[in-house]
């Protein structure tokens, strides 16, 4: 058998061989025609690469939307390239092969090339050993982990083939010293220099570092010869200078302080942009699964074990190798590329010791490294490839020493491992994955004959009208049945392969997309349609295929279908918007045009000028309803002698009033912790002593600080939560606030008591640091609102805990009220206080000229309160309602306004309505009702969680706010106290808006102020 791979060898026979089928088989994961496109890149450069590179590549502003700056210069060699391949190939289907095809081939064959050429170096060589060595290691690079990224691939994904290709070009320019192998580098790298942009910073960060080293050690220690320092550094500016013309614009952008590049590059948002990721995923990734470089996050076949036999060969290979014949060199080489693999493995893997882990976080705080957030994903590549390299040294090295049962044995085994392993991939099921949110919708596609007609009549329309484009989805994507039932979803093809701007989705109607869909929902379409004007919309594009909307129930339609559950609630949106059909292709796609009366150009001549202070679409839809779209609105202070000539001048005062700050929505940056050590681990109090430090190190009370307490303080409800049944009891506590008095760190861990202590320690040493000083970016009653919210949440948790617990009744029964009576202590140490709820206070901000201004207040905003129930007081003067209010607006009389000595208009509420008086309480336990005081009799039991009592608020209001306010007594038991809002349709509570615990031995008041859905 070895004479006939030795004669293959010789004459290339296998070599060949494999590389043809290699490139034949994404012939056979589609069907004529077909081609995958979509995903976040859109790939469209695929099926209609011409028009992409006129409508994007070209230009540096975004194809959809109003329009925002986007470097796309860098997609203009490679789009060209395709241009070219249509040219010969004709078919998109057969370009898509060819192309897929292309990286695998090179892919397979410059990582054998690779390991052949480090191998052959050797001065005892076989060339047999060393042919499959490289085979093997090329096939594991090209069906490892990786190959889960083929069927939506982003252009990055081209490193699969680019790394081991240029890897392997260096490698010879090091052994040879000719510039020709730079010079090829050169030519591939403008190419493709998507893969060398802005975008593909984490493929490029993520592999170039660890070569360059490994290859100056080779060129050091290996080769021994002198550094060609001219040639590389020649190399290096013809490299940027070639790359210029698009890193120099993007480069602009970078250094842009208001730009969102900077932000995640430069400062603390991209920080925790990166690090809020990473903690949030790294506990999915396991360092046994990367050893045999088993795929991560999915469950693992029984078969993907055998792929163990990976890292067996790798550790006798350099057990071997460092006895076997081979020069000094390649043992040395050996070893070294073991080493990167080592750097590598750590770099995949994260999540390798508690200080590996600690010394990952701590990269985050380098500019840039964020864009490492899904560090698995940019790291997997090339560990693969430094993966193949090293297997295929071991395997090398193994072969020379064994037998020649065990290396016929290895010649059948390790490819069909491999084969089997890859199966998935070479049938194309990988590149046939069901699209998120479907069942059985899968992205390989022909692209609808009638939808080339569509985009062919839009491409000829001669205005510059923008499009909206429906139905809508969430992220805006465009979602497009293919003629053979594949999908596409992905960026607008309106707007990549037309040349017009088209709106999609949600995000896309900035800054006009709330109050938009808040329109939509009330079906005001005459502000609607105010708003598409805004946005110079003419045309809308709607595709009533029921297969893109009825396959997803969620994703991308979860907002969107809150709006348009149907397809026919579409078709009911646009016959409300005055449009004209235009054009119809087929029964799916239709175009229609809105008229010229609501149409509002780019550029227009305005009948009239006004200043606003705040958005104009708030003005024009909630104030004055304009009779003329064209109107030129000026909304930032710029000539203040310009003002003197404003037609209008309008000022939106802003709710001012602290009572807002409680439902302002801290933006947490931590993930939920992960419980692997028992309180009773030998070393659980280094543990512990690293928390503690971890907290200390934070010289700010900040959110960082903020977001860590609470992280440590869930720890310890999980950990009693996992280990509830084996954690002891120490039976003779009698509050926790006592025993924290007395217990000291590094001493004793594994009690339930001693968890509560540390427990209410981190949250005791948050508070009193929270009211020295709050150096955080919310409000100090915004934090405590989400304190008391977390502490209620821990609260029922310990209960649950307990109660789930194998505890007697009486241990139940004594932790349950050191439980209470620990959160009685928060609470009262949290001093959570609530701001006046009647008294609110308005002000006025951006006035840009002194004057006598009107005061107006909206009608409907005083909810049925008469005129005599509020009172409004501006600058110590009560205002007086006027008889000449202008519709819904009351008119208030007139306030002088001062630019420099701004005041607040504060609005009073008199009489507030009580919309619980009256209301009938039911239970069933015994309920006795004296003059609006309702008592509740129950016998109390530790577990029990059944008595209480409901009533229902008859008069509740859509997106209000509400003051609720009772005293009372619990005579030491806990209760809850829940306020739901009630499903329309099935008369039951439908959603939680406010929950919170009562428990005192004394009489108190509760007051919380609660905000009501939509």
């Amino acid at each position: 058998m070895e004479k006939i791979i030795a004669f293959m060898i010789r004459k290339h026979i296998a070599l060949v061989a494999i590389l043809l089928v290699l490139g034949a088989i994404p012939f056979f994961w589609f069907k004529p025609g077909e081609v995958n496109i979509g995903g976040d890149s859109s790939r469209l450069y695929l099926y209609d690469p011409l028009n992409y590179l006129k409508n994007l590549a070209l230009y540096p502003i975004a194809p959809g939307a109003t329009g925002y700056e986007a470097v796309s210069y860098f997609f203009t060699p490679f789009v060209t390239l395709f241009i070219i391949l249509k040219k010969i190939f004709v078919s998109s289907g057969l370009v898509t092969n060819v192309f897929h095809g292309f990286m695998l081939v090179t892919s397979f064959l410059f990582t054998y090339l690779t390991i052949v050429e480090l191998l052959r170096r050797n001065s005892v060589s076989n060339r047999t050993f060393i042919f499959f060595a490289g085979c093997i290691g090329g096939l594991f690079y090209i069906f490892g982990p990786p190959v889960g990224n083929w069927d939506k691939a982003i252009t990055s994904h081209n490193q699969i083939f680019l790394n081991p290709m240029i890897f392997f070009l260096l490698l010879k320019f090091f052994i040879t010293d000719n510039p020709f192998y730079l010079t090829v580098i050169l030519l591939i790298s403008f190419v493709f220099s998507t893969s060398f942009s802005y975008i593909a910073a984490p493929p490029l960060f993520s592999f170039y570092p660890f070569t360059l080293v490994y290859l100056f050690i080779y060129k050091k220690y290996i080769v021994q010869t002198p550094f060609r320092w001219k040639a590389l550094v020649l190399f290096l500016l013809l490299f940027f200078a070639i790359q210029a013309f698009h890193l120099v614009p993007q480069l602009s952008v970078l250094l842009n302080k208001t730009s969102y590049e900077f932000k995640h590059v430069f400062t603390s948002e991209g920080v925790a942009y990166g690090l809020d990721f990473f903690n949030a995923t790294y506990q999915g990734i396991k360092l046994s699964k990367n050893l045999a470089s088993i795929g991560q996050m999915d469950p693992v076949p029984i078969f993907q074990y055998v792929l163990f036999v990976f890292p067996v060969i790798i550790v006798l290979g350099l057990i071997v190798g460092s006895s076997d014949r081979s020069s000094i060199r390649q043992k040395l080489n050996h070893l070294f590329l073991t080493f990167i693999l080592l750097i590598v493995l750590f770099f995949v893997t994260a999540n390798i010791t508690d200080i590996g882990l600690l010394f990952y976080q701590l990269l985050f705080r380098l500019p840039g490294f964020a864009m490492f957030r899904n560090y698995y994903g940019q790291f997997s590549y090339v560990f693969t490839f430094y993966y193949a390299l090293v297997l295929g040294y071991s395997l090398y090295a193994i072969l020379t020493v064994a037998t020649k049962k065990i290396r016929i044995l290895l010649y059948i085994v390790l490819p069909v491992i491999l084969i089997l392993h890859g199966w998935q991939f070479i049938t194309g099921y990988m590149v046939k994955l069901p699209i998120l949110g479907s069942k059985d919708v899968v992205v390989p596609q022909r692209v609808d004959p009638d939808f080339e007609k569509t985009l062919e009549y839009i491409r000829g329309i001669p205005t510059d009208g923008k499009f909206l484009t429906l139905p809508l989805t969430d992220f805006g994507y465009q979602m497009l049945a293919g003629a053979n039932g594949g999908l596409y979803i992905g960026p607008s093809m309106i707007g990549h392969l037309t040349g017009k701007k088209d709106f999609m989705g949600y995000g896309a109607f900035t800054p006009f997309q709330e109050i938009l869909f808040d329109r939509i929902k009330h079906k005001d379409f005459k502000s609607v349609q105010l708003i598409l004007s805004l946005l110079n919309i003419r045309y809308v594009f709607y595709n009533s295929d029921s297969y893109i909307y009825d396959k997803f129930q969620g994703f991308p339609y979860n907002t969107a279908k809150k709006f348009f559950p149907t397809q026919q609630f579409v078709r009911d949106f646009i016959k409300n918007l005055d449009v004209t059909s235009v054009s119809q292709f087929s029964d799916r796609y239709h175009i229609y045009e809105r008229s010229d009366e609501n149409y509002l150009p780019s550029a227009y001549i305005a009948t009239d000028a006004m200043y606003w202070n705040a958005l104009f679409i708030d003005l024009a839809i909630n104030v004055f309803p304009l009779r003329d779209n064209r109107i030129a609105v000026i909304n930032q202070i710029k000539d203040f002698a310009a003002m003197q000539d404003m037609e209008t001048i309008y000022l939106e005062s802003k709710n001012t009033s602290q009572y807002l700050e409680l439902f302002v929505k801290r933006k947490s940056r931590y993930a939920t912790p992960h419980i692997s050590r028992k309180l009773s681990w030998l070393f659980y109090p280094l543990v512990a002593l690293s928390e503690r430090n971890d907290l200390r190190s934070h010289a700010l009370v900040n959110d960082a600080f903020i977001d860590r307490s609470i992280f440590y303080a869930e720890k310890r409800v999980r950990e009693l939560d996992t280990w509830k049944n084996e954690i002891p009891l120490k039976g003779n506590v009698q509050s926790i606030k006592e025993l924290d008095s007395t217990w000291k760190e590094l001493r004793e861990y594994n009690a339930w008591e001693i968890s509560l202590v540390r427990y209410r320690r981190i949250i005791g040493e948050l508070l009193s640091k929270l009211e020295e000083r709050n150096e955080s970016k919310y409000s100090s009653l915004t934090i405590k609102k989400e304190l008391k919210n977390k502490f209620v949440n821990h609260f029922t948790q310990l209960k649950g805990i307990v109660i789930q617990s194998n505890k007697n009744k009486r241990e139940k029964k004594y932790l349950l009220d050191l439980i209470y009576g620990t959160y009685d202590d928060i609470q009262s140490e949290l001093n959570f206080s609530l701001p006046s709820a009647t008294k609110l206070a308005y002000g006025i901000e951006d006035a840009p000229i002194n004057g006598a201004y009107e005061v107006y207040v909206d009608k409907k905003t005083l909810d049925g309160l008469e005129i005599s129930d509020i009172e409004l007081v501006y600058a110590d003067q009560k205002l007086v309602a006027q008889k000449n209010s202008v519709g819904d607006w009351l008119n208030f009389g007139e306030v002088a306004i001062s630019i420099d000595s701004p005041q607040l208009i504060v609005f009073n509420t008199l009489n507030p309505t009580n919309l619980a008086k009256n209301v009938q309480w039911v239970s069933p336990a015994d309920i006795r009702e004296n003059n609006g005081n309702v008592t509740l009799s129950i016998d109390y039991a530790a577990d029990d969680d059944f008595y209480g009592m409901t009533t229902e608020i008859k008069a509740w209001k859509p997106e209000s706010y509400y003051l609720v306010s009772f005293d009372y007594q619990t005579y030491g038991n806990p209760f809850r106290v829940q306020t739901y809002e009630l499903d329309k349709s099935t008369g039951s509570p439908a959603e939680q808006i406010m929950q919170d615990v009562l428990y005192t031995n004394v009489w108190k008041k509760y007051q919380a102020i609660i905000q009501s859905g939509d």
